[in-house]
């Protein structure tokens, strides 16, 4: 991605907007990455108030553990957004922030939203991931039992799909969780199973 600023920049009468949409793919990337500095100055030269780089600037907030400030800028980009696809993302940030801030009710909300949003005949794994979220929120909320049930729905709607289709991202959150969820039930043989196959999908 850095690259290819570069060589965006020196290319005469290329549009702008195609610019900043590499600027923002390098962005991402920068705070993926951990490069925080470098993710700063490409943001720094984005326009401030435009949504998605309001929601990097979140993330870049929230990698930098700075809760307060990524809620507020997360807050702003969702403001930004219309309520149809496009605001998946910022919801999804939102919706994890209230998990880490400990609101869990806020954050199930805002999942409802987003699985509102994806609706019943969404993309699968997108379905999933939504699904997967609230299951964190319902177990750190302290109802084990949502969270079982959120996980069998994240499964059921990535079982839709060949395998060979599934985000496995997602798939490993899913593993993860259920990992979590049989530790909390004392279920060590099927804790360790969950960690072992979220393990082997990468």
């Amino acid at each position: 991605c850095r690259s290819l600023i570069t060589l965006l920049r020196d290319i005469e009468a290329l549009p702008q907007p195609d610019v900043e949409a590499a600027t923002y793919l390098a962005a991402d990337a920068e705070i993926a990455l951990g490069d925080h500095a470098e993710a700063q100055r490409l943001l720094d030269s984005l326009p401030a108030q435009a949504p998605y780089a309001l929601l990097l600037r979140a993330n870049l907030a929230f990698a930098r553990s700075d809760y307060a400030a990524a809620e507020t800028l997360s807050e702003q980009a969702l403001a930004a957004v219309d309520a149809d696809a496009s605001r998946l993302p910022f919801l999804f940030r939102a919706a994890e922030l209230r998990l880490f801030l400990g609101r869990f009710e806020e954050g199930a909300q805002l999942c409802e939203e987003g699985l509102g949003i994806v609706g019943d005949d969404g993309a699968a794994n997108e379905s999933a991931r939504w699904h997967a979220l609230l299951a964190r929120l319902s177990f750190f909320g302290g109802d084990i039992e949502a969270a079982k049930a959120e996980l069998v729905r994240a499964q059921s709607a990535l079982d839709t799909l060949p395998e060979s289709s599934w985000d496995k991202s997602v798939e490993a959150v899913i593993r993860v969780n259920e990992a979590v969820v049989a530790e909390a039930e004392d279920r060590p043989h099927d804790a360790h199973r969950g960690q072992d196959a979220a393990l082997q999908i990468y």
